[in-house]
C-alpha cells in the first residue's frame, strides 16, 4: 500500500461545521437507506406468507396485494363482504378480493380519496395565524412560584388505641 502525503488542513469553524454536517447527514441517509431496504424485504416475505396461509396461490406484494385506498387509488373497490388480511400493521386485499369500478364511480371515487388526503393534511399542519409568522414569539421562561410565608408549626395528633 502505497503512503498518503499528509498535509495541514486548516478550517474556520463555519466550514468545520459544514463539513461535519454533511459528513453526518450521508452518514444517516445510508444507514436509513439500508434499514427501509432491510423492512421493505421481511415486509414483502411476511405477505406472501400471510397470503399463501389465506389460500393465494400467486402473490406479488403490491402488485396483487395493496391497501384498500391503493386499490381504490388504481380504480378497483373491494368485494361486498371480503375481509382484509392482516400483515404486520397493514390491512391488505388481495386482487381476486376486488372489482373494477365504472368511469363514474372511478371518479367519486378519487375525488373522495383526494379529499380524505386533503383533511388530512390540513390537521397535521399547526395553525399559525398571519401575524405570528411575521413576529415569531419568543419563549419566556416561567416565573419561579412565590412561597407562603408559614403560619406556625405543624402538630400531628394521633389518638391511641384501636380508632
Amino acid at each position: 500500500m502505497a503512503k498518503q502525503e499528509i498535509r495541514n488542513v486548516t478550517f474556520s469553524p463555519e466550514q468545520l461545521q459544514a463539513v461535519i454536517a454533511q459528513a453526518i447527514a450521508e452518514h444517516e441517509a445510508s444507514k436509513s437507506q439500508k434499514v427501509n431496504v432491510d423492512s421493505s424485504v421481511d415486509m414483502e416475505k411476511a405477505t406472501v406468507r400471510a397470503f399463501a396461509r389465506a389460500g393465494y396461490k400467486s402473490v406479488t406484494p403490491r402488485v396483487d396485494a395493496k391497501t384498500y385506498n391503493l386499490w381504490l387509488a388504481e380504480g378497483r373497490r373491494v368485494k361486498e363482504g371480503e375481509k382484509s388480511i392482516r400483515v404486520r400493521h397493514l390491512r391488505l386485499f388481495h386482487r381476486d378480493q376486488t372489482e373494477e369500478l365504472t368511469a363514474v364511480e372511478k371518479k367519486q371515487a378519487l375525488a373522495d380519496l383526494e379529499a380524505k388526503r386533503s383533511a388530512r393534511t390540513a390537521d397535521k399542519l399547526p395553525k399559525v395565524s398571519p401575524i405570528e409568522q411575521v413576529n415569531p414569539v419568543q419563549a419566556q421562561p416561567a416565573p419561579a412560584p412565590a412561597k407562603a410565608p408559614r403560619k406556625g408549626a405543624k402538630i400531628l395528633i394521633t389518638s391511641g388505641g384501636n380508632a
